[in-house]
């Protein structure tokens, strides 16, 4: 009976484990797309997939060993194939979460190394006149242009409008976007590694 009573609290500890890290996941994928951060939709979206891929199939794999680890014969299928299954299903989990690792951790490396996608990315924003989501950017940290406060921003220049526009009209100052726009990269790929780490944790302790 206790031994019922603890499986029943791993059972419900680990849902309830799983649905907080998706919804982190989801969070991070969130800022992905609300700041427009060059983090790879395809990387959050797998994040987001992990914790309920890795529950249901950990569930499944753990549930099918045991059932062919029972005492009653009769219940017994084929052991081997079970166990064969088991551990197929904990390498693939463990190459996943090391991919989506790996990817994160990139985005969250020194400041060089994350220049050049940030600039890229604004500058397709710019060149392709995507007034709103460098507005977007902008507003939220309050700030105008990319490493300047006329470099890059939004409104955009023409002869109508003077590059430093955007700190005049809104009373931004000098301020740039840059280390704003490149603190959410850092905390969305954060989120991503955080939501990778936790759930290999949660792997550990249910000792499988």
């Amino acid at each position: 009976m206790a031994r019922y009573n603890r499986k029943a609290l791993f059972t419900t500890v680990s849902l309830l484990h799983l649905v907080i890290l998706t919804i982190l996941a989801a969070y991070a994928l969130h800022l992905t797309r609300y700041y427009s951060l060059p983090i790879p939709t395809i990387l959050s979206a797998f994040t987001l997939a992990l914790p309920p891929v890795a529950g249901l199939a950990l569930s499944s794999a753990t549930s099918l060993r045991t059932l062919n680890t029972s005492r009653n014969p009769l219940n017994r299928k084929n052991p081997q194939a079970a166990a064969t299954w088991f551990y197929v299903t904990i390498l693939v989990l463990a190459i996943y979460e090391t991919a989506v690792a790996a990817l994160a951790g990139t985005y969250l490396g020194p400041t060089g190394g994350l220049t050049c996608g940030l600039e890229e990315e604004w500058r397709k924003l710019f060149m392709n006149k995507d007034g709103n989501r460098i507005r977007q950017i902008q507003d939220a940290g309050e700030c105008c242009g990319l490493h300047s406060s006329k470099d890059m921003a939004w409104p955009f220049p023409s002869k109508q409008v003077e590059a430093g526009t955007c700190a005049a009209r809104y009373d931004r100052g000098v301020s740039s976007c840059f280390g704003f726009w490149r603190q959410r990269e850092q905390i969305a790929a954060g989120l991503l590694l955080l939501v990778v780490a936790l759930v290999f944790v949660w792997m550990v302790s249910g000792e499988i």
